[in-house]
């Protein structure tokens, strides 16, 4: 009866494990999924020349990038996303600040290509 309880509690812990694995890489691909929710609002705003709604959503992307859970990637995709998280905020601070949708739209410009660099590089399945 000892063996059964101690198989039993075994398994439990088992399926556990696994889905604790699991639900980190639906954690990480939610993160970035944010991410790229928000950059499209973002992008959104400035196609439609509204550098007020821009700024705003700017903010909520860089909330989106801070939420991002480093903690579930793997060490090389953590070094990926370190190498761009910061250019990322970067460029989503100075689309907050600015209302000029020009410059706007030059700081998303380079914003997105670094989110596809660094999307790339994670790599996600």
């Amino acid at each position: 009866m000892k063996y059964l309880k101690t198989l039993f509690l075994s398994g439990i812990l088992l399926l556990l494990f696994m889905q604790t694995k699991a639900q980190q890489v639906i954690t990480l691909s939610k993160g970035i999924d944010h991410v790229k929710e928000c950059s499209l609002a973002v992008k959104d705003a400035i196609a439609a020349g509204d550098g007020a709604t821009a700024q705003n959503k700017a903010k909520d992307l860089l909330k989106a990038l801070d939420e991002v859970p480093v903690k579930f990637m793997t060490p090389a995709q953590a070094s990926v996303w370190a190498r761009n998280a910061n250019q990322l905020q970067s460029e989503s601070k100075h689309i907050s600040e600015v209302s000029n949708v020009a410059d706007q739209k030059q700081h998303f410009t380079t914003f997105a290509a670094n989110l596809q660099t660094a999307v790339d590089g994670l790599r996600m399945k």
